[in-house]
C-alpha cells in the first residue's frame, strides 16, 4: 500500500497534496478529540488544561484545513501543521514537569 501510495503521489503530485490535506486535516480532528477527552480525564493533574488546549487547537487546524479546501492544501498543511507541533510541544514540556514536580514530592512524602 505504501509503495502504491509513494507511486501514485509521484505520479500526481498535486492530487497528492490536495489528498494529504484532508487526511491530515481528519487526523487533526480526531486527534484533537482524544486529546480533549484525554485532558478531561487527568483533570486534577496539574497541565490537563494545556492537554485540552492542545485538543481545541487540533480540531480548529483541522476544521480551517478542510473549509478552506483545496486552497489550503496548497499552504496550509505547512502553517498549520507547525502551529500544532508548537501546542503540542508546549503541552509534552509542561506535563513532564508536572509529572516530575509530582514525583519529587511523592518521593519526599
Amino acid at each position: 500500500m505504501y509503495a502504491l501510495a509513494g507511486v501514485l503521489v509521484a505520479l500526481y503530485p498535486f492530487g497528492g497534496v490536495l489528498t494529504l490535506a484532508v487526511m491530515i486535516a481528519v487526523l487533526l480532528i480526531a486527534e484533537g478529540s482524544a486529546r480533549i477527552v484525554f485532558g478531561t480525564g487527568l483533570r486534577p493533574v496539574p497541565g490537563w488544561g494545556w492537554l485540552v488546549a492542545a485538543g481545541v487547537s487540533s480540531i480548529i487546524v483541522g476544521v480551517i484545513l478542510l473549509l478552506g479546501w483545496p486552497t489550503t492544501a496548497l499552504w496550509g498543511v505547512g502553517l498549520l501543521l507547525g502551529i500544532n507541533l508548537i501546542f503540542t510541544g508546549a503541552t509534552n514540556v509542561t506535563l513532564a514537569l508536572a509529572s516530575s514536580h509530582q514525583q519529587r514530592h511523592h518521593a519526599s512524602a
